[in-house]
């Protein structure tokens, strides 16, 4: 069977960090949940539910190359001693090379975990922390 057409795969994520690619993805996962105020007037059987922001999360993980190993690991290192946050930039590029923005946005890095297991190639993820509103989600420009 052949492929389909616009449909991607995550085979060919990326990561770019102030526009710079650090990773090629092994699996990544970002997280978007709407917050709500409910309200209830004295006398309602029901609650008034409202939208009251966003709050986001990115789960990043990666194989290793021998250039620069456990890269996550020394960027959840350094947040500790940040001014600025990242700049983080995901797409998911699909077999022909063309290039789908998925993410955009300030981010600090998170937790790390950097792993090797017998046998296995090794690998890292990080999660990255809001710090601010993000300014591309999946087609979604905040503010317009």
């Amino acid at each position: 069977m052949g492929s389909t057409p616009g449909r991607l795969s995550g085979k060919f994520g990326s990561l770019y960090i102030g526009g710079v690619l650090v990773a090629e993805l092994e699996n990544i996962s970002i997280e978007v949940t709407p917050e709500f105020i409910k309200t209830r007037a004295m006398g309602d059987m029901t609650d008034v539910v409202d939208p009251d922001g966003v709050t986001y999360g990115i789960k990043a993980q990666r194989f290793n190359r021998i250039a620069n190993m456990a890269y996550f690991a020394g960027l959840a290192a350094r947040t500790a001693y940040a001014t600025n946050p990242l700049q983080l930039l995901v797409y998911n590029d699909d077999r022909y090379k063309a290039a789908t923005k998925v993410f955009e946005g300030a981010v600090w890095a998170g937790p790390s975990t950097y792993a090797i297991a017998r046998g296995e190639a090794s690998n890292e993820e990080i999660t990255f922390e809001p710090a601010g509103d993000p300014l591309y989600v999946g087609g979604y420009v905040p503010g317009t």
